[in-house]
């Protein structure tokens, strides 16, 4: 499918994500980057695929699939009864037999009950019947991406998003499609693109405004919602309920996949879960260090694929959201390998969240030693250019086979992988350094252009570091990596100490801020 995702680098974006993960209280918060391995509750037609796909209908007509998340929810403050704030996103796509013809569509939900064994397909959406489509006494809140105008639901057209309560009319709706941030025009889209788009869907429990926002995935939350409207939920919904997803088929094959999905109450610091799609080949440092899997080491066309992957993926969370992400803890044992060797990146523990345009505030160092830039070690401060430093070593790394620091053969003292690379390129040699286990079966020309953009990555000064939109755009081949020596890429101590991105006055400073750094700090490690 065209809407194939890495939703783990995406979705895992929607709670706190400097909450510790532990034994926590999940009532009110989850997050599924993938349901590989999850426990939903799922009836009718609705499975989980071998991509970690929530797929609730498969494509044969006139039937019916749900799926739930297991445990049941209470979105009631106890002090007054009214349902308090909540936020939830996901990630779906819709694949119709014809391009341009779809039957029927899919909502998210919630509900007081799992049963809907009494509902019907179709134009029903698996959600009502003909007997008690419109009751209050369905207690029911929905969002529907219908793809067939229903007259007797007042349908707007077939390709359309609406706010539904207790029944398919929808108390508000409007085409699908978003408005731009930059011209505020109204951009359409189509449903049954077969493109992965996100939702977003918000109440307010104070002012009981409900959002509805829908934009293509890889691009951040549009600021003017889809729709909107007010509506109290509190006289809807019931103390305990239930969220999950819904789809139908009428007379024409379509399948209906939820690909993520993240629930949210507020700004609450809660811990959370952190649900992660099932990576059966683990991590990628097993396969550059493990002596017993040495041996089947990953071939370069899969290097290159992997680093293309966690190279878009830093770039979704540091510029494609509405928040920037900062991971601060990009090292080969945080990337993930699924079973067809698509790389994605974890491990979200030490990540950070900032509004776009404003200055990311000082704070202990965490990450792993040989993975710091110079800055991050200095003042504490994290930012998207510290990602893309450690980014640059782990580029270097998955090339060359070795630690960002390696202790030299006559074991005395160590040698930092970035200036041995480089060292390599000053002397004429630089295909020397890649990883000799691949006997010279590898793309010389893909491989040269990853030590230079690993050294021009992990540059010591920020500012000559470039940013991941740029990266990809390298390593997409879009644009050709700059002429480049190894002058370029060396520095000068002396000028680096003056630097005022620094904030540092001497040599001694330098030293003297690695050697303080503890174990305890550099708590990213393991």
């Amino acid at each position: 499918m065209l809407f194939l995702v890495r939703l783990l680098l995406i979705m895992s974006l929607g709670l706190n994500l400097e909450a510790s993960i532990a034994a926590a209280d999940i009532v009110d918060q989850f997050v599924y980057s993938g349901f590989s391995g999850s426990n939903l509750t799922m009836d009718g037609t609705a499975t989980i695929t071998s991509d970690g796909f929530l797929q609730l209908s498969n494509g044969t007509a006139y039937l019916k699939g749900h799926g739930f998340h297991p445990s049941p929810l209470r979105l009631r403050e106890s002090s007054n009864g009214t349902v308090r704030s909540f936020s939830v996103t996901f990630v779906f796509g819709i694949v119709s037999s014809y391009a341009d013809f779809s039957a029927h569509g899919m909502a998210f939900f919630i509900a007081p009950t799992t049963n809907f064994s009494t509902t019907l397909p179709a134009k029903y959406l698996g959600l009502t019947n003909v007997q008690n489509n419109g009751n209050a006494s369905n207690r029911l809140f929905a969002v529907e991406l219908d793809t067939i105008q229903s007259v007797e639901f007042k349908d707007i057209n077939a390709n359309h998003v609406g706010i539904d309560i207790n029944g398919l009319e929808s108390l508000r709706s409007y085409n699908a499609g978003y408005y731009d941030d930059k011209s505020g025009a109204f951009q359409n889209l189509k449903l049954i693109s077969r493109q992965a788009m996100q939702v977003w869907v918000d109440y307010n429990g104070k002012t009981k405004q409900i959002n509805v926002s829908l934009a293509p995935l890889r691009m951040t939350r549009p600021l003017r919602p889809l729709l909107s409207t007010v509506y109290d939920l509190s006289t809807v919904l019931t103390d305990v309920v239930y969220l999950g997803f819904s789809a139908a088929t009428g007379r024409v094959n379509s399948l209906h996949c939820v690909l993520g999905w993240v629930r949210d109450h507020g700004p609450r610091k809660d811990e959370l879960l952190l649900v992660y799609a099932y990576m059966p080949n683990g991590s990628l440092d097993k396969y550059l260090y493990d002596s017993d899997l040495c041996k089947g080491t990953l071939t370069w066309s899969q290097r290159f694929h992997v680093i293309k992957g966690v190279a878009s993926g830093l770039l979704y969370l540091h510029e494609g959201w509405e928040k920037v992400v900062i991971h601060r803890d990009i090292k080969a044992s945080n990337v993930l390998l699924a079973k067809d060797t698509n790389g994605q990146l974890g491990d979200f523990g030490l990540a950070r969240l900032y509004d776009h345009g404003t200055d990311t505030q000082s704070t202990h160092v965490v990450g792993t030693m040989g993975y710091l830039s110079p800055e991050l070690v200095r003042t504490g401060k994290a930012s998207p250019l510290t990602d893309v430093f450690a980014f640059g070593v782990f580029l270097l790394e998955l090339t060359c086979g070795q630690k960002p620091i390696k202790e030299n053969v006559q074991g005395s003292g160590h040698t930092v992988l970035a200036d041995w690379v480089l060292q390599h390129w000053c002397n004429g040699s630089l295909m020397v350094t890649v990883d000799r286990r691949l006997q010279g079966d590898y793309n010389v020309e893909e491989a040269e252009l990853v030590l230079k953009l690993g050294l021009m990555c992990s540059h010591p000064f920020p500012n000559a570091r470039p940013g991941m939109g740029q990266v990809v755009r390298y390593l997409d081949g879009v644009v050709p990596l700059p002429e480049l020596t190894p002058t370029d890429l060396s520095f000068d101590m002396p000028a680096m100490m003056q630097n005022k991105e620094f904030g540092m006055s001497s040599y001694p400073d330098l030293v003297t801020s690695f050697g303080t750094i503890s174990s305890r700090e550099i708590s990213g490690g393991r």
